[in-house]
Protein backbone atom coordinates (compact mmCIF):
# COMPACT_ATOMS: atom_id res chain seq x y z
CA UNK A 1 0.00 0.00 0.00
CA UNK A 2 2.77 2.62 -0.19
CA UNK A 3 1.38 4.17 -3.15
CA UNK A 4 -2.50 4.69 -1.54
CA UNK A 5 -3.42 5.98 1.63
CA UNK A 6 -6.18 4.43 2.99
CA UNK A 7 -8.74 6.12 5.40
CA UNK A 8 -9.63 4.52 8.46
CA UNK A 9 -12.91 6.88 9.34
CA UNK A 10 -14.76 4.74 5.80
CA UNK A 11 -12.26 2.69 4.71
CA UNK A 12 -11.72 3.71 1.28
CA UNK A 13 -8.50 4.44 -0.40
CA UNK A 14 -7.50 6.90 -2.38
CA UNK A 15 -4.48 7.07 -5.31
CA UNK A 16 -0.78 8.77 -4.40
CA UNK A 17 -1.44 11.05 -7.38
CA UNK A 18 -5.34 11.89 -6.24
CA UNK A 19 -3.80 12.29 -2.89
CA UNK A 20 -0.96 15.03 -3.95
CA UNK A 21 -3.98 16.47 -5.87
CA UNK A 22 -6.16 16.31 -3.28
CA UNK A 23 -3.44 18.08 -0.46
CA UNK A 24 -2.90 20.90 -3.16
CA UNK A 25 -6.52 22.24 -3.15
CA UNK A 26 -6.17 22.63 0.78
CA UNK A 27 -8.26 20.26 1.32
CA UNK A 28 -5.99 17.69 3.27
CA UNK A 29 -7.21 18.34 6.73
CA UNK A 30 -10.60 15.80 5.92
CA UNK A 31 -10.66 12.69 4.47
CA UNK A 32 -11.71 13.05 0.46
CA UNK A 33 -14.64 10.66 0.95
CA UNK A 34 -16.64 11.10 4.04
CA UNK A 35 -15.33 14.82 5.39
CA UNK A 36 -14.05 13.70 8.66
CA UNK A 37 -11.18 15.35 10.47
CA UNK A 38 -8.29 12.94 9.94
CA UNK A 39 -6.11 14.37 12.58
CA UNK A 40 -6.52 11.39 14.62
CA UNK A 41 -4.72 9.64 17.71
CA UNK A 42 -3.50 6.17 17.19
CA UNK A 43 -6.10 4.95 19.46
CA UNK A 44 -8.98 6.95 17.30
CA UNK A 45 -7.41 5.08 14.18
CA UNK A 46 -7.31 1.96 15.55
CA UNK A 47 -10.77 2.38 17.42
CA UNK A 48 -12.29 2.94 13.66
CA UNK A 49 -9.96 0.01 11.96
CA UNK A 50 -11.44 -2.18 14.52
CA UNK A 51 -14.94 -1.31 14.01
CA UNK A 52 -14.70 -1.52 9.97
CA UNK A 53 -12.97 -5.19 10.79
CA UNK A 54 -16.12 -6.09 12.86
CA UNK A 55 -18.15 -5.68 9.93
CA UNK A 56 -15.86 -7.90 7.82
CA UNK A 57 -13.99 -4.88 6.08
CA UNK A 58 -11.37 -6.28 3.99
CA UNK A 59 -9.27 -3.73 3.80
CA UNK A 60 -9.72 -2.31 7.48
CA UNK A 61 -8.02 -6.05 8.02
CA UNK A 62 -5.34 -5.62 5.80
CA UNK A 63 -4.02 -2.35 7.36
CA UNK A 64 -4.87 -3.36 11.24
CA UNK A 65 -2.89 -7.02 10.47
CA UNK A 66 0.19 -4.72 8.99
CA UNK A 67 -0.12 -2.35 12.19
CA UNK A 68 -0.17 -5.45 14.33
CA UNK A 69 2.76 -7.29 12.24
CA UNK A 70 4.82 -4.00 12.73
CA UNK A 71 3.91 -3.00 15.94
CA UNK A 72 2.97 0.32 15.12
CA UNK A 73 -0.17 3.29 16.37
CA UNK A 74 0.77 2.15 19.69
CA UNK A 75 -0.01 -1.55 19.23
CA UNK A 76 1.94 -4.60 20.86
CA UNK A 77 3.21 -6.20 17.93
CA UNK A 78 1.37 -9.34 17.55
CA UNK A 79 1.95 -11.69 14.70
CA UNK A 80 0.09 -14.04 15.57
CA UNK A 81 -3.12 -11.52 15.25
CA UNK A 82 -1.45 -10.35 12.17
CA UNK A 83 -1.86 -13.50 10.33
CA UNK A 84 -5.48 -13.81 11.71
CA UNK A 85 -6.22 -10.68 10.46
CA UNK A 86 -4.48 -11.27 6.79
CA UNK A 87 -6.49 -14.65 6.79
CA UNK A 88 -9.39 -13.16 7.41
CA UNK A 89 -8.69 -10.22 4.68
CA UNK A 90 -7.58 -13.06 1.85
CA UNK A 91 -10.66 -15.43 2.38
CA UNK A 92 -12.86 -12.26 1.86
CA UNK A 93 -10.55 -11.45 -1.66
CA UNK A 94 -8.08 -8.57 -0.61
CA UNK A 95 -4.92 -9.86 -3.04
CA UNK A 96 -2.91 -7.54 -0.85
CA UNK A 97 -3.48 -9.80 2.14
CA UNK A 98 -2.33 -12.61 0.35
CA UNK A 99 0.56 -10.94 -0.78
CA UNK A 100 1.44 -10.38 2.90
CA UNK A 101 1.21 -14.07 3.52
CA UNK A 102 3.02 -15.20 0.59
CA UNK A 103 6.05 -12.67 2.38
CA UNK A 104 5.28 -14.40 5.70
CA UNK A 105 5.63 -18.07 4.46
CA UNK A 106 8.48 -17.29 2.44
CA UNK A 107 10.39 -15.56 5.01
CA UNK A 108 9.25 -18.97 7.18
CA UNK A 109 10.32 -21.03 4.44
CA UNK A 110 6.70 -22.64 3.71
CA UNK A 111 7.25 -22.57 -0.11
CA UNK A 112 3.92 -24.18 -0.28
CA UNK A 113 1.83 -21.86 1.41
CA UNK A 114 4.04 -19.23 -0.26
CA UNK A 115 3.21 -19.98 -3.39
CA UNK A 116 -0.44 -20.23 -3.36
CA UNK A 117 -0.88 -16.77 -1.53
CA UNK A 118 1.57 -15.23 -4.33
CA UNK A 119 -0.69 -16.91 -7.36
CA UNK A 120 -3.52 -15.87 -5.30
CA UNK A 121 -2.27 -12.12 -5.13
CA UNK A 122 -1.22 -12.44 -9.25
CA UNK A 123 -4.52 -13.82 -9.69
CA UNK A 124 -6.80 -11.09 -7.70
CA UNK A 125 -4.60 -8.11 -9.09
Amino acid sequence: MDTEMYYECCGKSICEGCMHSFGMSGNDEKCPFCKSEIDKTDGESVEELMKRVEVNDAASMMVLGSHYYHGKLGLQQDRARAIELWTRAAELGSSQAHYELGVYYHEGGDSEKSKFHYEAAYGRG
